[in-house]
């Protein structure tokens, strides 16, 4: 660490240690079990970075962290509050709409795409959007999902099917570190677990 800091330095950079975290696994071969060290003691420039505890979790570019990777992101709630926020708002349904459209679902996409996030997770997501926007523009029951998600150039309402793109922009993000030019991003994305992942998701971009 005061290697790195000591290089970082030579850049006129600087470890902030306020937002730093230290991980330390302790392993037990034997028993093919590890066990989190929260006693490990790491300082930058003299300051003390705090452990992390088994439910401890940081923040990394907008997604917490914990000592099991990244936990299940399971917004559904958060949605339907945002919902309820905008059909009790004093505004015209072409103006909810708008708001859904460009404010609303864009703050979800980037924790959906890099938290684990279930199938039925975004199916209900698109379930509740749907339901709102038939009670706001009082659509007939006749009205299909089509019509719903097609283009507005096309004559839709250009709502995006959630359960279609996210598994389109998890897959398509991690075939681009194929072509990374990192060897060792490379080798890590070539790994039986990743591979068996994306197919899952490749799989759930057929989807009918």
């Amino acid at each position: 660490v005061d290697m790195v800091s000591s290089e970082l330095g030579l850049a006129g950079l600087e470890f902030n240690h306020a937002k730093c975290k230290v991980l330390s696994l302790v392993t037990d071969p034997r028993n093919k079990a590890s066990m989190i060290d929260t006693d490990v003691e790491i300082t930058v420039n003299g300051d003390r970075i705090p452990p992390l505890g088994v439910l401890d979790t940081y923040r990394y570019l907008g997604i917490d962290v914990g000592v099991k990777g990244v936990p299940k992101f399971e917004p559904q709630k958060e949605l339907k509050d945002l919902l309820q926020r905008l059909t009790k708002a004093p505004l015209k349904p072409h103006q909810r709409l708008y708001a859904l459209r460009v404010h609303t679902m864009p703050r979800f996409q980037h924790k959906l795409i890099f938290s684990k996030v279930t199938r039925n997770a975004l199916s209900q997501m698109d379930s509740l959007v749907r339901k709102h926007v038939r009670e706001w523009l009082k659509l007939p029951d006749d009205v299909t999902k089509a019509a719903l998600y097609a283009d507005v150039g096309s004559g839709g309402l250009g709502l995006i099917c959630l359960e279609r793109r996210v598994p389109l922009l998890k897959y398509s993000r991690i075939e681009r570190l194929r072509d990374s030019d990192d060897e060792l991003v490379r080798l890590l994305i070539d790994q039986e677990q990743v591979n068996k992942r994306v197919m899952q998701w490749k799989d759930r971009c057929k989807m009918s």
